[in-house]
């Protein structure tokens, strides 16, 4: 005759069982749904340079616009969805990548179209690194599961040159 305690373990045993199953069920499905995601950037300007009084590195001020539809990314597995922009750009040494924008977008507000001044600082901790360098402003998205994998993806960007 079982006890109380081994019937109570074999319960909560199944149950568990039970969510892990529908969990792994909840994730593959996520893998159904074609996505179409569109993140444009077009019309980079630099508005000036500056140097850093506290860092004495090169800081560029520029703006760009930013048309972005990630409506296509939400079903009913999809928490939310987070969206930025990196500049890229190449040295001698490194390649560089640096978040200029990023936002966390839900189902109601999926839609940003919008001409940005970078919300964090375009900075180079080095002098004169960025000088005469081809930028590219790339747009980038995580979509947050409920249950499953973090995926991550890029969009097409656009380049620009930075002038001496």
């Amino acid at each position: 005759m079982q006890t109380w305690g081994n019937r109570g373990t074999t319960i909560v045993s199944y149950a568990v069982t039970v969510t892990a199953v529908l969990a792994a069920l909840n994730m593959l499905s996520g893998f159904m749904f074609t996505v179409s995601p569109i993140a444009e950037i077009s019309n980079p300007r630099v508005l000036g340079w500056r140097v850093h009084p506290y860092l004495r590195a090169d800081q560029v001020n520029i703006t760009f616009d930013f048309h972005a539809d990630m409506s296509s990314l939400f079903h009913w597995n999809t928490k939310y969805v987070y969206l930025y922009v990196t500049a890229e750009y190449s040295s001698l040494k490194w390649n560089h990548s640096v978040v200029l924008w990023d936002r966390i977008l839900t189902k109601d507000n999926a839609t940003v179209d919008l001409t940005l001044s970078p919300k964090y600082e375009f900075t180079d901790l080095t002098t004169s690194a960025m000088r005469g360098k081809t930028v590219e402003l790339v747009p980038s998205w995580m979509a947050m599961p409920v249950c499953g994998l973090l995926r991550t993806q890029s969009g097409h960007g656009t380049s620009f040159v930075l002038r001496q």
